[in-house]
């Protein structure tokens, strides 16, 4: 991916709209986040180790852990960030980073594997900050999210 290819909030084909019913801050914290997905995503070296390390699984495992891991950097980036902003994020992220991979040539992600790595996606991030969210309602918010997508 090049400096050319980089969206912008807006123009990401429903970024905004994933986050319909957020408040301002968070819309804020989500405009943000994107930035710095962004700024990991199309760092070449970055992305070129990423995929490295995925490389063992399938391409729902490799999106997931390559999700997981964007989603880390916007968490090391903005520090606390509302669970509603962070999946809203990872929605958008799970659909750049598939075709990133597509575009590598070194697997290819399909419509299902996009949808496992989702589920997936947030099976990780719970476990790798457990207890800092109620499983239950994440589900809950994920499927909401997820269907109206």
């Amino acid at each position: 991916m090049n400096e050319q290819q980089q969206m912008t909030p807006n123009s990401q084909g429903g970024l905004l709209e994933l986050g319909n019913d957020l408040s301002p801050q968070q819309i804020e914290q989500m405009k943000k986040g994107f930035q710095i997905a962004q700024q990991v995503m199309y760092d070449q070296q970055v992305f070129a180790g990423m995929m490295q390390e995925s490389q063992q699984g399938s391409p729902a495992e490799a999106l997931a852990s390559m999700v997981v891991q964007v989603v880390m950097k916007i968490q090391e980036g903005l520090g606390q960030i509302d669970f509603p902003v962070l999946l809203a994020l990872g929605i958008k992220i799970i659909d750049d980073l598939a075709d990133a991979i597509n575009q590598t040539g070194q697997m290819q992600v399909g419509d299902q594997d996009i949808a496992q790595a989702m589920q997936m996606a947030v099976q990780m991030y719970l476990s790798a900050n457990h207890g800092k969210f109620n499983p239950n309602e994440v589900q809950g918010l994920a499927q909401q999210l997820v269907g109206g997508a």
